[in-house]
């Protein structure tokens, strides 16, 4: 049986499609790197829903709504590598917390369709690309090896957190992020660009890490203090000293840096002059910290 998201017809994406194995949803894999780990998953499932968990051993749970953010966790006796599915109603599914002392792998066009939390951290191979997201969903959290590719442009509208760490393939300009963002941060061969006045107005984390070509930057006012600021391409391109300078003053104006805060601009950024010297000092002085390539 072959299940399309009506979700994406309507906003014009390509098909989301999830594949139902004798009426089980695939859910993830998950690999063992000794005898009696154990899989950890937290997750919401609203009242009046049901699913069964089953963890690829032969054993399975089941699990009645409404449970919120609540804990499952089960056992594996040998090492190996086990596909885990879900029967009943998995697309109810809100919230899906991923831990343990294995790792999950696993394609991210197989989430649930009403998903709007997803956190998954440790050694995981999590793949995809991600015009299959889910289009409610808000957080998006995973730390591994993961390949995770495609086009920001296809983001959810409603995303405001989104931190991918591994081996990703993540592209697009990024005037098309969406507008809620309070965290975009990325390491991988990443290729984005675009003028960073178009940065996301309510971050406060912004981190392009990869081979990006992020190389314009013509003014902006600034109005979220900052955790962490770091623009450090590693491909041609890069900010000019001209706007290096401006960019660095302006941050110094708009912002109040008193509660700490990292500016990083390096990579093939060119150096910054003389006339960002005391942005830099007032900066510093309020309890920040500026790294350029001077």
């Amino acid at each position: 049986m072959i299940q399309i998201s009506n979700q994406n017809l309507a906003l014009g994406k390509p098909l989301g499609i999830q594949i139902k194995h004798r009426n089980r949803y695939k859910f993830c894999s998950y690999t063992t790197n000794t005898a009696s780990q154990s899989a950890d998953i937290k997750l919401s499932l609203p009242a009046n829903k049901k699913i069964t968990i089953f963890w690829g051993d032969g054993e399975s749970t089941v699990i009645t709504g409404e449970v919120t953010e609540t804990i499952y966790s089960h056992t594996y006796a040998d090492v190996g590598t086990y596909n885990l599915t879900v029967s009943g109603d998995y697309n109810d599914i809100t919230y899906l917390n991923f831990y343990g002392d294995g790792s999950y792998g696993g394609d991210i066009k197989y989430m649930p369709d009403n998903l709007t939390v997803f956190n998954c951290s440790g050694n995981n191979i999590i793949s995809g690309d991600i015009q299959y997201l889910p289009v409610g969903l808000t957080y998006f959290y995973v730390r591994g090896n993961n390949i995770i590719s495609g086009d920001i442009q296809y983001l959810p509208v409603g995303l405001t957190y989104f931190y991918v760490r591994g081996n990703n393939i993540i592209s697009g300009d990024i005037q098309y992020l969406p507008v809620g963002l309070t965290c975009f941060h990325i390491h991988g061969k990443n290729t984005l660009f675009g003028d960073l006045v178009n940065s996301p107005i309510s971050a406060n984390i912004i981190w392009f890490a990869g081979y990006n070509t992020i190389s314009d930057y013509s003014g902006k006012t600034w109005t979220t203090n900052f955790n962490y600021f770091i623009v450090s391409p590693v491909a041609p391109g890069g900010l000019s000293s001209a706007e290096m300078d401006q960019l660095i003053i302006d941050l110094d104006n708009d912002l109040d840096w008193s509660g700490g805060g990292t500016i990083t601009l390096t990579g093939t950024n060119a150096p910054r002059t003389s006339a960002s010297d005391d942005a830099v000092n007032n900066i510093i002085a309020e309890g920040g910290t500026v790294i350029t390539n001077n």
